[in-house]
């Protein structure tokens, strides 16, 4: 806990005798009043995914802390700055947040502000609540019943945020492959840890808080998923999921990691399909249509040659662009030499074409 004088010399005299008293002086959470500004001492009991807003024109985020003392229980709202702390925060942590506004006393909510600190501090058990229980589990320990968990690993595969609407309302989902290096599980992440999952890149070590399973699946929506930054990244752990294999080794259904050259890019194009049933347009199913980049180009290693299709992402990625209103194939053949040559390691579906020869879907480029 700060000291008045010590608070005093940290701000060089520009604050208040009785503010440098509030601010060293932790308040009970059932003591608080409407507007003032205090400190307290808090556990963390459920951090949700940081929400990013435009206001005049400006960009911000905040991310809504569920805390709680002995006596109370409420939320810490962290603005901006603060929020980006929220990152190095777990579930359980004990906090010290110092000069924050009390938004409500009741019920309980206190905001940070220009000259809030927040320290995360070492904290007697009989000080605070009780710890949350929430197991943290291994992969391969991820079961249905379990009604939130948490578990870590390193991120393997990411695809693109999707927009979509529901009973009105306008959502965004997007899925990852995480892995621990015994077992790997499909986190869906939904609205605002959709989003994050921007920031986020193949081998950052990662922490997912408040998931349950769904078929199988991690979903995450009322928890988070955040970048791990206690941990090393791991570049190379995607490539351990798969068995690398030669060109000449593929076989027909057999996913493996090729590590190639592209000797030959042929054409670019957007293709109709539809959302729902993922088939070419027109369908049976009647679904929304929505447009697929496809580009087909062909790999190659020292002991032979594969023509392949790369969809949506892994296309973008591979003309090394985002999106764009620059027709495709104009595109293509601005960026032919660029791509032509160039080394990439990529999973690859290989099946047999209507030529009857073995060709690729490249799934993944890592």
């Amino acid at each position: 806990m700060a000291d008045k004088e010590g608070i005093k010399e940290r701000y060089a005299g520009l604050i208040t005798e009785d503010r440098a008293a509030a601010m060293a002086a932790p308040k009970p959470m059932n003591a608080l009043k409407d507007g003032e500004e205090t400190t307290v001492r808090v556990r963390v009991l459920g951090i949700p995914a940081q929400k990013t807003f435009e206001r005049n024109g400006k960009p911000g985020c905040l991310c809504s802390m569920r805390v709680a003392d002995k006596t109370s229980e409420g939320a810490l709202v962290l603005w901006n700055r603060d929020a980006s702390m929220a990152e190095t925060l777990r579930r359980n942590d004990a906090v010290e947040a110092r000069n924050v506004l009390v938004k409500s006393a009741s019920p309980v909510e206190f905001h940070s502000i220009l000259i809030t600190e927040i320290e995360k501090i070492m904290a007697d058990d009989d000080s605070l609540p009780p710890k949350d229980r929430t197991p943290f589990l291994k992969i391969s320990e991820l079961r249905h019943g379990v009604p939130s968990f948490d578990f870590e690993g390193h991120l393997l595969e990411k695809s693109s945020v999707r927009l979509f609407e529901k009973n009105g309302k306008k959502g965004s989902v997007a899925n990852l492959v995480i892995g621990d290096g015994e077992a790997r599980v499909t986190a869906v992440c939904w609205d605002a840890n959709a989003e994050y999952t921007e920031r986020l890149r193949v081998g950052d070590a990662v922490l997912v808080e408040g998931a349950y399973l769904k078929n199988g699946e991690a979903q995450v929506g009322r928890g988070r998923i955040v970048r791990d930054v206690s941990r090393e990244r791991d570049e190379e752990a995607a490539k351990k999921l798969y068995p690398r294999r030669k060109i000449s080794e593929l076989r027909g259904g057999e996913t493996a990691l090729v590590e190639a050259e592209v000797s030959a890019v042929f054409e670019a194009r957007v293709i109709k399909k539809c959302r729902d049933c993922g088939a070419k347009k027109p369908c049976a199913c009647g679904g929304a249509e929505r447009d697929l980049l496809l580009v087909t180009a062909e790999l190659r290693d020292d002991s032979g040659a594969l023509r392949c299709a790369f969809f949506d992402e892994e296309a973008r990625l591979l003309l090394g662009i985002k999106l764009s209103g620059v027709e495709v194939q104009t595109l293509l053949e601005i960026k032919r030499d660029y791509i032509r040559g160039r080394k990439i390691a990529a999973v690859v579906l290989p099946k047999t074409g209507l030529s009857g020869r073995l060709e690729g879907v490249v799934k993944k480029i890592l």
